[in-house]
């Protein structure tokens, strides 16, 4: 008998979402957890987004809808012997709302899958690994590499994952656009040292069409980051991390226009840690802090503030949980505020969630956001907003 399914008058967004569930039994069968010769992993992410005080108040009771689906395809053909081979393949479609652009106006974006309506080929990279080394080369997310702490990838608010005292001030890498890179990465006992160098500027999603036109030149300048991480294993297991970047191309200062800076850089500092056990004997409490500067006379944001908790295996009814709040500040350049004075010091977030994994594949985290000064304007009220996001991870 020959099964059709069917599905009139569908959005097609929507179709896929459908199918993937339509088809669940079949792809999930046969998973295994060891590396294979090929690896198909497909991830689903649908935002809800209501905004109950927005910046504006005739945005108040909006409610927004946005999505994500990510296919990735890993191909190891040399996965037996010491020396590891990897072919690794993403591709993305983002749609629906742009809820921070369009509606909320914060600097740091409360859902980190807005990207409007966009499909293309976020990495395509060869990775060597070869004893303590790697080298990685091609089309790279840098934020899947620096920048990041595990427990703060829970959030959905996007300062959480990259900082904005990178992103918002010079051409990076990182979702949707990613651009051409490299990576080489050193690992002995507790130390990881790593060097990305990137192309400065990947475009947007206007200029370029599904990620497979990278416009190369020298006024795009060039990327670099350098990262060294220190694990510590103990009662209290946890890492620490010291990171720079230096970008090439030309910056122009905010206060004196016939100056032009012929770089850019800044610092950052991760931590994380387990913190022990609650009264629960299986949860955890787990602990970050993020910190990061950049030089004010260049740069929209000065310097960037973050720190959180989330506490695992809280109710010990589903397969997981997690419960989490953040805080993260970003603060405006005082050159920019001296030229423009609409701008306030600084734009805050505040994130709270509760998270639960359920049939080991599928996930809902509702939480609620408030920001104060979005976008750090003196003219926008404080948001209030909540999220409701499901996850499905085949």
């Amino acid at each position: 008998m020959n099964l059709h399914i069917s599905i009139p008058h569908t959005d097609w967004h929507l179709k896929i979402f459908i199918l993937t569930f339509c088809f669940f039994p079949i792809t999930t069968m046969s998973q295994d957890k060891k590396p294979s010769l090929l690896d198909i992993e497909f991830n689903v992410i649908a935002d809800v987004v209501n905004i109950h005080q927005g910046s504006q108040d005739v945005h108040n009771g909006k409610t927004l809808f946005l999505g994500l689906e990510q296919l990735g395809v890993s191909i190891n053909p040399f996965r037996e012997v010491g020396n590891r081979t990897l072919l690794h393949f993403n591709i993305l479609n983002a749609h629906g709302a742009m809820p921070s652009e369009n509606y909320i106006g914060d600097l740091q974006i409360a859902s980190n899958i807005e990207a409007g309506n966009y499909i293309g080929l976020f990495e395509a990279y060869l990775e060597q690994t070869y004893n303590n080394h790697s080298i990685r080369i091609g089309q790279l997310d840098l934020n899947g590499a620096f920048l990041y702490t595990d427990p703060a990838l829970y959030f959905s608010n996007s300062s959480f994952g990259i900082m904005p005292s990178v992103s918002c001030n010079v051409g990076c890498s990182i979702y949707p656009i990613s651009a051409l890179g490299f990576i080489y990465r050193y690992s002995h006992k507790s130390i990881t040292l790593q060097i990305g160098l990137y192309d400065g500027d990947p475009g947007s999603v206007e200029d370029n069409n599904f990620n497979l036109q990278p416009s190369l030149s020298e006024k795009q300048g060039l990327l670099s980051i350098t990262e060294a991480q220190y694990n510590f294993v103990g009662k209290l297991n946890g890492s620490v991390k010291l990171g720079s970047f230096f970008h090439s191309a030309n910056f122009l200062p905010f206060e004196d226009s016939e100056n032009i800076y012929r770089s850019n850089y800044g610092g950052y500092i991760l931590y994380e840690q387990s913190l022990g056990l609650t009264k629960l004997k299986s949860s955890k409490y787990n602990f970050f802090i993020k910190g990061g500067f950049a030089p004010s006379d260049r740069n929209f944001i000065s310097s960037f503030a973050g720190v959180g908790i989330v506490v695992n295996s809280l109710l010990n009814i589903f397969d997981e949980d997690q419960l989490g709040i953040a805080f993260a500040q970003a603060y405006i350049s005082k050159a920019l505020r001296n030229m423009q004075p609409v701008y306030d010091n600084s734009e805050t977030s505040i994130e709270l969630f509760y998270g639960f994994t359920f049939l080991k594949h599928f996930s809902i985290q509702p939480s609620i956001q408030y920001i104060v000064n979005p976008g750090a304007l003196k003219t926008n009220s404080d948001a209030l907003i909540s999220l409701f996001r499901f996850q499905a991870s085949l």
